[in-house]
């Protein structure tokens, strides 16, 4: 069915737009046991309105019929679990409501969880102002293999062939790309018979200046570089050495740490988590007159705690704590504080609206934040 109002519209297209998310949250970052990408639908058309939410509950359905969404992104999946029947229940509905209404429907969950800049973490830190010297992951999920590559080649193909290493997706080091090293140098060689020399003679030694130019690419477009460098370069035998890199250009994880610009009490704390975060909170441990570093995890971080105290953590900052991770910490010297699962991961869905109105802001597709209304664990109003 076509959509009257959408022709003659700058719109972006439903897998345009899961790319733009993928570019900072692909789904190799998901943990094993997670289930990201498409849950309902297809990947094709474009989008007039899309809602970004916490979950894809038959409310916020609703919502997108009523908006004409053709797109829903959630942060937790529809279906978690291997789908055993699908009936005219909770999940039914809401797989009926959006395929009747051809709405796609598509879970960033533990990907965005750990993912850089738009991710659940980095959005509570935004969210709760606080100014970090630096900030780092409190575990490690996920590592990025990286490699030198080394050519030589002749100065006027120089710029040419660096050209065709970052198309390739080579030089990229964290947010910077188009990353380089090259030095001026001598080499020598003789062409045997048989050989098709692009410069020298058959049986003769020369020596010839060239450039060593140097990048690195990760293990994803190692072939696709290497590839290209053969089609493009100029020699029969091009000369080029390949290094697997130890140092972790590229790594992301589990909840964030970092040390204040300047340190604050426990109480300045606990009225910042309430009112940025407007939730009610519970917290353990002894209050400190010195909170000089904390750690952060949105949604559920009990699991974290050894890794929160191992970091040096003063307080940690979650939701979903159980009385007896609470115990541990207690004995352990850190400040935990539960300011809920939803509290803590509501600030993504901000960002990535903002995120992708800014990457779209040359289109007329709408990003909508929606917070589901359902009363999920909520306490009772009070008599008094």
């Amino acid at each position: 069915m076509i959509c009257r109002r959408c022709i003659g519209m700058r719109l972006a297209t439903k897998k345009d737009i899961i790319n733009a998310i993928e570019y900072y949250a692909p789904q190799k970052y998901a943990l094993s046991k997670d289930n990201p990408g498409t849950q309902i639908g297809e990947l094709i058309g474009n989008v007039s309105n899309c809602i970004v939410a916490l979950d894809a509950t038959e409310e916020v359905v609703d919502k997108a019929v009523e908006i004409n969404a053709e797109l829903i992104i959630s942060h937790h999946p529809v279906f978690m679990e291997p789908l055993k029947n699908l009936t005219n229940k909770y999940i039914g509905n809401v797989a009926k409501k959006a395929i009747k209404n051809d709405i796609t429907i598509y879970t960033s969950h533990t990907n965005l969880d750990v993912a850089p800049h738009i991710g659940v973490n980095h959005a509570l830190i935004d969210t709760l102002s606080l100014d970090f010297k630096k900030l780092s992951n409190l575990l490690n999920t996920y590592k990025q293999d990286f490699y030198k590559i080394v050519v030589y080649v002749p100065k006027e193909y120089l710029e040419s062939l660096k050209e065709i290493i970052f198309s390739s997706g080579g030089g990229r080091i964290g947010e910077y790309s188009d990353c380089s090293f090259s030095t001026l140098g001598n080499g020598t060689f003789k062409p045997l018979p048989g050989t098709n020399p692009f410069i020298g003679e058959i049986e003769k030694r020369d020596n010839l200046d060239e450039y060593r130019l140097e990048t690195i690419v990760n293990s994803e477009n190692l072939d696709k570089v290497i590839e290209n460098i053969l089609k493009e370069h100029p020699y029969e035998e091009p000369a080029y050495d390949v290094y697997q890199l130890e140092q972790p250009y590229h790594q992301v994880g589990l909840g964030l740490i970092g040390e204040l610009t300047a340190p604050i009490n426990c109480d300045e704390l606990l009225d910042i988590v309430e009112n940025k975060l407007d939730t009610r909170i519970n917290f353990s441990g002894e209050k400190k007159s010195y909170i000089n570093k904390i750690a952060v995890c949105g949604g559920s971080g009990g699991k974290l705690i050894n890794q929160a105290v191992a970091s040096g953590a003063d307080a940690f900052i979650t939701g979903d704590i159980k009385y007896h991770e609470a115990l541990d910490a207690y004995g352990r010297g850190l400040i935990v504080i539960d300011a809920g699962h939803r509290e803590t991961e509501l600030p993504v869905i901000n960002k990535l609206v903002s995120y992708l109105d800014n990457y779209y802001k040359n289109q007329e597709t709408n990003f909508i934040a929606y917070y589901n209304q359902e009363k999920i664990l909520t306490g009772r109003e009070s008599n008094i």
